[in-house]
């Protein structure tokens, strides 16, 4: 190796603290330099391959759609459990509504044609609506205050109310005798 040699990589490599170009330790300096000062470039950091910038772009990637999805199913869940209770809640009122028109074609009915049978009936109709109404009661229950379908829970004293009247309307009924034809009474 000639001295020219050894000053040209002493000079690439700069191994000491300052020499005569202004280069400091560590640093590198460009072959290109023909007098003219050029920044050293300093690296920070570690180099990551193409391979390993890939993989973690795909694991990446993977988690990013795994996380979206977790979160489409938690509020898919959420909406399917809203939409039972709202369909439980339908069924509810649509069987509480049936029973009232049954229960004033009953009183109807024994108005007409009074028959322990149609007593009996009626009383079968009136627990399934409590019943039906407890049900309506508990899912509106979840409901915040101002929500509208809270008026549901005053049905209960309206239940009752009818409910006496009709027992006293079959008291009433049971004192006249239930065989007792009207026609026959009015003659």
């Amino acid at each position: 190796m000639t001295q020219f040699d050894q000053r040209a990589r002493d000079l690439l490599t700069c191994d000491c603290r300052s020499n005569r170009s202004g280069h400091f330790e560590g640093q590198k300096v460009s072959k290109k330099s023909s007098g003219t000062r050029e920044r050293p470039s300093v690296r920070w950091g570690v180099r990551i391959g193409l391979r390993e910038q890939m993989a973690v772009l795909g694991i990446s990637g993977v988690l990013v759609t795994g996380v979206i999805c977790a979160a489409a199913l938690h509020y898919a869940s959420i909406v399917q459990r809203e939409a039972s209770a709202s369909n439980e809640l339908k069924a509810r009122v649509v069987s509480l509504s049936q029973s009232f028109l049954e229960s004033g074609q009953i009183a109807t009915e024994f108005l007409r044609k009074p028959t322990e049978m149609s007593v009996k009936t009626h009383a079968d109709l009136l627990d399934r609506q409590l019943e039906d109404l407890g049900r309506v009661e508990k899912l509106i229950g979840e409901l915040p205050d101002d929500d509208p379908l809270r008026q549901a829970a005053s049905l209960q004293p309206v239940i009752n109310l009818y409910a006496t009247r009709f027992g006293n309307v079959v008291s009433a009924q049971r004192n006249l005798g239930f065989k007792e034809n009207v026609r026959a009474s009015r003659a």
